[in-house]
């Protein structure tokens, strides 16, 4: 017996091209951890992009602390009605950030949203669009999802452009308050599976029916 029999998510795996997404994985979060000390946020973002404070100043003992207990709560809080999984991002073999997908009454509404960042360090190399594109095509393909929604702050260029990339629309705007505590208008953007810019490469599943079962997700 191993993790995926007790836990089904913590069997999938997705790759596509020269990355694999898999559920964060206990002993891998100190890697991540380092990841986000090393910076997430690229010198051109002009301002603060991120709704938790983490990075501000240094990210402290506190601050990551903070992240492990939330990354251990998506574990715990896992249930079909309403579920968030962050998925730990590698290429090549090795960590650089995390995609998130979260759903909410999903096997009624079939809508998802998503999240995610990206170490800098691994910026700049098609990384964070095929990684958008590869949980899309997970949501649309293998969950039956209809919809997926995600945001960005209006002046987070490189984020935008991204969704854009993916074949997100905006879909309204919104108040949102910043890390830092400053309130600003967040840009929604909403993706369907025939807006989808899908990549070169096809995506390949492992743990699927497990999940399902798992999350009450009929296809």
């Amino acid at each position: 017996m191993d993790w995926a029999d007790l836990w089904p998510p913590f069997g999938l795996a997705l790759r596509c091209g020269p990355i694999e997404l898999h559920p964060v994985r206990f002993d891998e979060l100190p890697r991540l951890i380092e990841l986000i000390d090393g910076g997430i946020i690229a010198d051109d973002v002009p301002n603060y992009p991120m709704t938790s404070p983490f990075g501000l100043g240094g990210y402290t003992v506190a601050e990551q602390r903070d992240s492990l207990q939330y990354w251990w709560s998506t574990w715990a809080n896992l249930r079909p009605a309403d579920w968030v999984i962050p998925m730990t991002v590698l290429r090549d073999g090795a960590p650089v950030g995390v995609q998130e997908i979260a759903g909410h009454d999903f096997p009624t509404l079939r809508s998802a949203s998503t999240g995610s960042w990206l170490a800098v360090a691994h910026q700049g190399r098609g990384t964070g669009t095929l990684m958008r594109q590869a949980i899309a095509m997970f949501a649309f393909d293998h969950l039956g999802a209809r919809e997926l929604m995600s945001g960005a702050f209006h002046d987070n260029a490189r984020s935008l452009a991204v969704s854009r990339k993916v074949g997100y629309r905006e879909n309204g705007r919104k108040l949102l308050a910043r890390g830092t505590g400053e309130v600003d208008e967040e840009i929604r953007v909403r993706l369907l599976p025939e807006w989808l810019v899908r990549p070169g490469h096809a995506l390949e599943v492992d743990g699927l029916e497990p999940l399902l079962e798992f999350l009450e997700i009929g296809r």
